[in-house]
């Protein structure tokens, strides 16, 4: 009897976890977000996209800091904050 009872006590319980762990999936980030993530992240540590090449030289850094100001990525970086 108790083990009755004790399920009809935690089924609905455990099933209303899992529902709204299923309804709490977050929305991937917007390519734009995407696109000023890595170009904050490769300004930072001075870095290009191809792992190959490695360093940036001036011109890739210009062209990243060009990129970051044209996409407006400080706007987003005040947003989330």
């Amino acid at each position: 009897m108790k083990k009755l009872w004790l399920l009809s006590f935690l089924i609905p319980i455990l099933s209303g976890c899992f529902h709204s762990n299923l309804n709490s999936a977050t929305n991937p980030p917007s390519q734009e977000v995407q696109l000023c993530t890595e170009l904050k992240r490769n300004i930072i540590f001075n870095k290009t996209s191809t792992p190959s090449i490695g360093t940036a030289s001036a011109t890739q850094y210009t062209q990243m800091i060009n990129l970051y100001d044209k996409y407006g990525c400080s706007k987003l970086d005040q947003i989330s904050k």
